[in-house]
């Protein structure tokens, strides 16, 4: 097979699972395969905003599996109630008199992620939900 093992034959051809867009921003950026690696199992949609934080951001391998695993534990329901309830909490925590100002929110995100790159990726992640809440109030 022109000097490739079959192994790394399959992992080259497991890139392309990746979306049409996620292929174009890795060519266009010249991401590095094992960074794309760590972005083929996320969502099509996913792929995409994950790879744009790879290039905004300079993520590591090692920060890119740390965003993805805590947007995965984030996402997971122990039963049925517990994501209601985190977006009722959501919600309240919304509601102005409950904001934290932006500094020390952003402290707080520094100190529970320990890397700033990180914590900015997760501010996007959240801003990008609340615009797609806001095209949702919208309809």
């Amino acid at each position: 097979m022109g000097g490739l093992s079959k192994a790394q034959f399959r992992q080259f051809k497991a890139l392309l699972q990746l979306t049409d867009e996620a292929i174009e921003i890795a060519d266009r950026y010249g991401i590095q395969e094992s960074l794309l690696r760590s972005v083929l199992h996320l969502a099509p949609e996913d792929q995409v905003e994950v790879m744009r934080q790879i290039v905004q951001f300079g993520l590591t391998r090692n920060q890119i599996r740390a965003l993805i695993e805590g947007s995965q534990e984030e996402g997971k329901e122990q039963d049925g109630t517990l994501m209601s309830r985190q977006v009722t909490q959501f919600a309240r925590l919304m509601n102005p008199k409950h904001l934290p100002d932006a500094y020390h929110l952003a402290l707080a995100l520094i100190d529970q992620e320990k890397d700033k790159t990180i914590a900015r990726a997760r501010v996007q992640m959240l801003r990008k939900m609340l615009d797609e809440a806001e095209s949702y109030l919208s309809q």
